[in-house]
């Protein structure tokens, strides 16, 4: 659903919003998206990092920061759920193949 194609003005939609609750808000986000808001900014920051160790030569401290958080065993277990390997051991495998870091 795309809300900038529909025929009321994106000003009126976003006003009218004041008057759901959060718990309604994130009911209708899962329903649109599938997913909690939560787990949404998860996957997003998730991503984020992934390219950051990709791209650059930030060291995973640095990373960490860099998308928003704060714990570094916190990111560890939640990157180790997404991609099935700690974020040292994912760091290697790209040095490993190779992958040049700028």
């Amino acid at each position: 659903m795309n809300i900038l194609s529909n025929s009321i003005p994106l000003r009126v939609f976003v006003t009218n919003l004041r008057y759901l609750s959060p718990a309604k808000l994130q009911a209708g986000f899962k329903f649109l998206h599938n997913r909690t808001v939560a787990d949404y900014v998860r996957n997003v920051r998730l991503d984020k990092a992934e390219e950051l160790m990709r791209t650059t030569d930030l060291n995973i401290s640095e990373i960490v920061y860099s998308v928003g958080l704060t714990s570094r065993s916190y990111f560890c277990k939640i990157f180790k759920q997404k991609y099935k390997c700690s974020p040292k051991q994912y760091h290697m495998k790209l040095q490993k193949a190779n992958i040049s870091l700028p």
